[in-house]
């Protein structure tokens, strides 16, 4: 294992040889906490300077995540660089004992190609996997928490922006259709939204289309939609300099990670044009609320009153905004930053109430 010393955080980068040649890295963003939480992916990187790029964005995302969410938790993130064709077993136990070496400051599970009955497997070499299928049974899907959290944070946009106090009739256009786009599809198909929605995965649509009542358009067409709201749910960096001048919407609010290409000009451009971006770690937060308490003691009402609040996070962020001549981004990173910082001058513990994973 080689440690790479950041800032506040550090990144671990592991290179193993048998019974598959593979590396992984695991950025956690700030040691200062006792415990960091965040996805495992596993995903075909064209280089490791690029997995490298990805695990430090995420990992600071997520710490993003848990502070807008009030959480005293810091924030990582762990990507594996191999084909997902080749996992297995061998692959897997490989993966734990890279997560087990660091002893608990690294909590981890679901992510691309990386699914419940993997975790399944990954908890009998480590204790330190959450959401295993097991678990998702009893405290739900991280998936459907995070719709659920992009929903709060959408009424939340759709009444600041629109003066509207419910769902009906929005035309709403929804980038990816894997676990919390479908789930999200539903919801706003249910509170009476037009939904539009689009993925390169031709059977997540057809998937979609028997679940939900929708319209599929293009990948290339759904950012120039003639819609209220724009949800990317897919991969990051979709909102930039190429799709900005494209949009009709009014409203971005997703749960993709880095939605926008380059922060600074990519605020600023939407601020231009009027459009309510979202902060993606404030509508995505659902997931991290959901799988935060199965290591405090899971209480579902509490996880639903944290998911309920994300809206008036991203009200309380709006209004914050609107004194200031910052953009939404710089407004929401600030409190995010207060607010880990008084949890770590608080000295603010983690009931965890399972040290070996069987929650």
């Amino acid at each position: 294992m080689e440690k790479v010393c950041l800032k506040q955080g550090a990144v671990y980068r592991f290179t193993i040889s048998k019974p598959l040649s593979f590396s992984a890295i695991i950025s956690i963003d700030n040691l200062a906490f006792p415990i960091s939480l965040g996805g495992s992916r596993i995903y075909s990187y064209a280089s490791k300077e690029e997995a490298y790029t990805d695990a430090t964005r995420l990992s600071k995302s997520m710490s993003l995540k848990a502070a807008c969410a009030k959480l005293p938790i810091g924030g990582a993130k762990g990507v594996i660089l191999c084909d997902p064709k080749y996992k297995n077993r061998e692959f897997l136990e490989a993966y734990a004992t890279c997560v087990h070496s660091l002893e608990g400051k690294f909590y981890t599970g679901e992510d691309i190609n990386m699914s419940p009955s993997d975790v399944d497997m990954l908890l009998e070499f480590s204790p330190y996997f959450l959401g295993a299928s097991k678990q998702q049974s009893r405290y739900g899907m991280p998936a459907k928490a995070t719709a659920l959290g992009v929903v709060s944070a959408l009424k939340s946009a759709v009444n600041s922006k629109l003066q509207k106090n419910d769902l009906k009739s929005l035309k709403v256009a929804i980038q990816g259709l894997g676990s919390v786009g479908l789930h999200l599809a539903k919801h706003l198909a249910q509170a009476g939204c037009q939904v539009y929605g689009t993925d390169i995965d031709v059977f997540r649509v057809q998937q979609a289309l028997k679940e939900v009542e929708m319209t599929i358009v293009g990948p290339d067409q759904w950012c120039r939609l003639d819609v209220d709201v724009l949800s990317p749910c897919a991969i990051g960096g979709t909102i930039n300099n190429q799709t900005i001048p494209l949009m009709k919407a009014s409203i971005i609010v997703g749960s993709a990670n880095n939605q926008l290409e380059n922060e600074v000009r990519d605020a600023r451009s939407l601020h231009q044009r009027d459009i309510l971006y979202c902060p993606d770690f404030i509508a995505s937060a659902g997931g991290i609320i959901n799988v935060y308490a199965q290591l405090t003691g899971y209480d579902r009402s509490e996880v639903m009153k944290k998911i309920d609040m994300i809206g008036e996070t991203l009200r309380d962020v709006v209004h914050r905004t609107k004194q200031t001549k910052r953009s939404i981004i710089e407004v929401a990173q600030k409190m995010a930053h207060e607010y880990s910082e008084k949890a770590l001058e608080a000295g603010m513990s983690i009931p965890v109430s399972n040290q070996k994973g069987n929650l």
